[in-house]
């Protein structure tokens, strides 16, 4: 990476601010990280494949965790409408504790909780 796809500050530079990242050009502070030659070995086409292997697998894992993510939401949404469903029509008026149990609101509060822990580790 370049300093300046980084946004790192020149040292030299009095601004406050960052510099603005710039894709376009590479500055003359940064020529010394550029390669003249590519190295023995390097293989443009793998490389490609590389990437292409590495997109699919990402794809693939971030359609298997929304799936995961929307079987847990839609587990806990049907418990609450059942919930809800039964307390409008008169056929229950106990807590939600006392209607689902300890247990098993437990075991909803332990599924939301896992949900925001994948959502932060995937930010």
């Amino acid at each position: 990476m370049f300093k300046r796809e980084l946004g790192i500050k020149n040292p030299r530079d009095s601004r406050s601010l960052p510099v603005p990242m710039k894709t376009d050009r590479i500055d003359k502070v940064d020529m010394k990280f550029v390669p003249v030659d590519p190295e023995d070995g390097f293989d443009p086409e793998h490389n490609r494949q590389v990437i292409k292997r590495t997109i699919e697998w990402t794809e693939k894992m971030e359609a298997r965790k929304n799936n995961e993510y929307q079987d847990s939401l839609r587990e806990r949404t049907s418990a609450f409408a059942q919930y809800a469903n039964d307390f409008e029509k008169g056929r229950t008026d106990t807590k939600v504790e006392k209607y689902f149990g300890k247990e098993y609101l437990t075991y909803l509060r332990g599924q939301q909780i896992l949900d925001k822990i994948k959502k932060a580790s995937n930010a």
